[in-house]
């Protein structure tokens, strides 16, 4: 039989981990609530469908260039022109040349598992690399290759069902290109918000 004072200790122990794990999902929905609060919808489009990807598509945050709110470092910079207005309100006005070390860094950016690709235009010659980066850490996407005319990249994986999870099911993530070689130029960066199987 347990003492007054052993009874007092493992009914204070239960009640500490009872208040701990209603605690848990407390902090996540509030967390979640935030999270909602702060990764405001876009309007979908379909800005690939020239080019046989009728997809809807959400231009990320700053996407389009127009606001120059991405930071450009190296020889990065933006530039007057830009890809063909494919979207009513996206106006192809400006673009980020990337010379090789050059790179260009998205502003922060929701993304999660319903976000698995993206896509964007580029045009020039040479070549850049496209990654995520979560907390610091880049994850690559690929890399694409630039043309004589402006043209869609390839689908690119975001990533964003592995760093979703690991973020509670939304990551605050941006997306950083960097030239590789050449002078590419790059605009209108567009995620895919539905999972394409």
């Amino acid at each position: 039989m347990l003492s007054a004072r052993r009874r007092v200790i493992a009914l204070s122990t239960s009640t500490a981990m009872l208040l701990a794990a209603t605690a848990a999902p407390a902090a996540a929905t509030t967390l979640n609530a935030k999270t909602q609060q702060s990764c405001p919808a876009a309007p979908l489009s379909h800005p690939f469908a020239r080019w046989g990807d009728q997809a809807s598509y959400r231009l990320a945050p700053g996407g389009d260039f127009r606001t120059q709110s991405w930071t450009v470092k190296g020889a990065a910079r933006y530039v007057p022109g830009g890809a063909p207005a494919t979207v009513p309100g996206v106006s192809g006005s400006t673009s980020v040349l990337l010379p090789a070390s050059g790179s260009v860094t998205s502003p922060l950016m929701c993304l999660d598992a319903s976000e698995p690709t993206m896509r964007f235009f580029i045009e020039g010659t040479g070549a850049v690399s496209v990654q995520i980066v979560d907390n610091g850490a880049p994850v690559v996407a690929g890399i694409v290759s630039a043309g004589a005319r402006w043209q869609p990249s390839p689908l690119l994986q975001t990533s964003g069902s592995q760093l979703g999870a690991l973020s509670g099911g939304t990551a605050q993530v941006s997306v950083r290109i960097t030239g590789l070689s050449g002078a590419p130029r790059v605009d209108d960066l567009y995620i895919d918000p539905w999972n394409r199987g």
